[in-house]
């Protein structure tokens, strides 16, 4: 499972994907009640495979990686898989926390190097701000004639260089 960093990319594709994939985790009330893929790399690649856009995905776990994906990422044995916790509190009598509380831990982010240097019709920049370098997104032009970029990642980048 997995391919190195040097391994090629098959090509030509339509479309560059970078985001990491991740092992969510559901919690309510401290107990554990569902483990699953998530990221957002693992949400638009079964979108694209549903409609059939061909596309390369880059994408960062280690080696503790838990699912069978269709698209192979990055095995990084330095670094840690993303982690997410979702935590629910439903409190007494049902009347807990609105909304859930986020704990995550973040796999290396995604360099200019870990890109193929190919050129594609669409690159997409998918994740938070911190899971793809600014410096990644700064070289998104050379591999895609149109760049979009999620508004997590941007507003990452912003409270970032805004020091908040």
């Amino acid at each position: 499972m997995g391919r190195n960093r040097t391994q090629p990319i098959s090509s030509p594709h339509r479309c560059l994907i970078a985001g990491n994939y991740c092992h969510d985790v559901l919690i309510r009330d401290c107990v554990v009640l569902a483990e699953m893929l998530g990221g957002a790399a693992s949400f638009i690649s079964n979108m694209f495979d549903d409609v059939s856009v061909s596309y390369n995905l880059v994408s960062k776990v280690r080696s503790d990686f838990a699912y069978s994906v269709h698209r192979d990422p990055i095995v990084v044995s330095d670094c840690r898989t993303t982690l997410s916790h979702a935590h629910f509190d439903s409190g007494i009598e049902g009347e807990g926390q609105q909304d859930r509380v986020l704990k995550r831990v973040d796999c290396d982010p995604i360099c200019p190097s870990d890109l193929p240097e190919s050129r594609f019709e669409l690159g997409m920049a998918i994740g938070v701000g911190g899971k793809i370098m600014v410096e990644t997104v700064e070289n998104w032009w050379r591999f895609a004639a149109l760049c979009l970029w999620t508004f997590k990642l941007c507003f990452g980048f912003l409270m970032g260089l805004m020091g908040l």
